[in-house]
């Protein structure tokens, strides 16, 4: 009840904090055009998406956005009428389709029980269907705290930043498994000239881990 409150009350303000830090989610949209080839002809599901930014820029041949916030999905539904947007929460999630790739965008660190919800990705998720999971890495939580604190960044409101070796042991139990995991995002501004080693780092070893945004791309297991 915390995460929905602060989300409704966030929801006004939520594409200003995005506009003003467009740098971050620019590269986030990158991102999953990237790991979504084709999304015109995807079915594809994005579970907390918020005012529907990310969902609407993919443009799938079929689109579904759920938010637990009814005022973020207000938004959404006045955003793009092209989507289909609904209230719903992950852990008490009702779908009965299926879906090429679903999507969890800087959603996992929100979620109240992670256990139930990573279990019910089972209902909408066929063999073939692609996860999609990306999240802040936990080690930049003293920085992004930082940056909240001056009114640099979204305020976060209740999260918990699950490591890999925590998410994994969920994933496993709930018959998932991580088919690729990388970084993106260095410098999360475009500082001159430092801001191009965003192209590159994720590339090299030793810094990769580094990056500000943290992902994975997750099926289910087969026998």
């Amino acid at each position: 009840k915390k995460i929905i409150t602060h989300f409704d009350r966030l929801a006004n303000s939520y594409d200003h904090f995005k506009e003003k830090n467009y740098y971050y989610y620019d590269n986030l949209k990158e991102l999953y055009c990237y790991l979504i080839p084709n999304a015109k002809n995807k079915r594809i599901l994005e579970i907390g998406c918020g005012t529907g930014a990310l969902i609407s820029y993919l443009k799938p041949k079929y689109g579904v956005g759920i938010d637990p916030s009814k005022n973020m999905i207000k938004i959404a539904m006045k955003n793009n009428k092209e989507i289909k947007f609904e209230v719903m929460s992950m852990e008490n999630i009702k779908i009965n389709e299926m879906f090429d790739y679903i999507l969890l965008a800087d959603v996992i660190e929100h979620l109240s029980d992670i256990d139930e919800a990573i279990k019910n990705l089972n209902k909408f998720s066929s063999e073939d269907s692609v996860i999609i999971l990306s999240m802040a890495n936990p080690l930049w939580e003293p920085i992004l705290l930082l940056a909240e604190k001056f009114g640099l960044k979204m305020p976060e409101g209740p999260h918990y930043r699950i490591g890999f070796k925590k998410l994994n042991r969920i994933l496993i139990k709930n018959d998932f498994k991580i088919i690729q995991k990388g970084y993106r995002l260095l410098i999360p501004m475009k500082v001159p000239i430092i801001y191009h080693l965003n192209k590159f780092f994720y590339k090299i070893p030793f810094i990769r881990g580094l990056g500000l945004i943290e992902y994975y791309v997750i099926k289910k297991k087969t026998v």
